[in-house]
């Protein structure tokens, strides 16, 4: 899936430059044979200039989220040299099962394992510590004596043991109990937050899902269409001479710029259910509007 690729580009905003430099070019030529004021040609010109920051603005983010890319997946060199096959894929017509939802992301998430499991632990610790705190211990003392004997004797070895138990009169246990049993609860209540937590992140992750398709669905096929007619009508009236280059110019720029707002909504959408495909592996990751951004 991976191609050598000399930088990163934005082809649909170059089309937007390109568009405003072709009405600054005709804003100057008729300017020149006295058929525009210099007024409008200074707003075609300051019109272009804004847009080569906008363009610049467009090629450094997509800079940025290579970057962002290539440490992930650790590459350096020759291997930096890539660019993904194809363009981001239409939201689909179905969306994706949203069934039980809260519950596939209560049951996968790996914090509420480990926290679960650390409540299983603080629950055996004080069940053992209050056994202990019951039953008597046993004490077993072994030792040995060794006895240096003079020159005349060797040395000898005495070996003695002993047994004692000591009886919970007084020491039960019962700091040590009641200390497992608030770190139980510490971590029970730990746990039915995060809970509540993954259950907003599943809730939240379905509504960007689903909004970002619904409208990447709606630019695909309504205002794509919309704006493609728009430029095919202002085409055939400039070729009538009933509309300036300018209007034709400018409805390819609201065409372009629209065609960018679906990319951008794709890529949310895309984001989107990444993030809910983690979700349900176990991961609560975050997610950013691209379109409001």
């Amino acid at each position: 899936l991976l191609e050598p690729v000399q930088g990163p580009e934005h082809p649909v905003a170059q089309r937007s430059l390109d568009a405003l430099a072709a009405a600054r070019d005709a804003a100057r030529a008729l300017a020149e044979a006295g058929n525009l004021r210099q007024l409008d040609v200074a707003a075609r010109e300051a019109a272009y200039e804004e847009e080569r920051i906008h363009v610049a603005e467009a090629e450094l983010h997509a800079l940025m989220a290579r970057e962002r890319v290539q440490r992930l997946l650790g590459l350096h060199g020759d291997a930096t040299a890539w660019t993904t096959a194809g363009a981001l894929p239409a939201a689909p017509t179905v969306d994706p099962s949203m069934d039980d939802l809260e519950r596939r992301a209560i049951d996968a998430s790996l914090e509420l394992r480990a926290l679960q499991s650390r409540m299983v632990a603080a629950g055996r610790r004080a069940g053992l510590a209050r056994v202990e705190g019951l039953l008597p211990q046993l004490l077993v003392d072994v030792h040995a004596l060794v006895v240096v004997g003079d020159a005349s004797a060797s040395d000898s070895v005495v070996v003695g043991g002993g047994l004692g138990m000591r009886l919970p009169i007084f020491d039960r246990g019962d700091g040590l109990v009641a200390e497992y049993e608030h770190t139980l609860d510490a971590a029970f209540e730990r746990y039915v937050g995060l809970a509540i937590d993954v259950r907003s992140a599943a809730r939240e992750a379905r509504a960007r899902v689903l909004s970002s398709g619904g409208r990447a669905r709606h630019y695909a096929d309504f205002v794509l269409p919309a704006r493609q007619r728009v430029l095919d009508e202002t085409l055939l009236l400039y070729n009538a001479m009933q509309v300036s280059v300018f209007a034709l110019l400018d409805a390819a720029r609201e065409r372009q710029r629209s065609e960018l707002y679906a990319i951008e909504t794709r890529h949310e959408f895309a984001s989107s259910v990444a993030a809910l495909d983690a979700l349900l592996a176990g991961h609560r990751m975050g997610t950013r509007s691209a379109a409001s951004s």
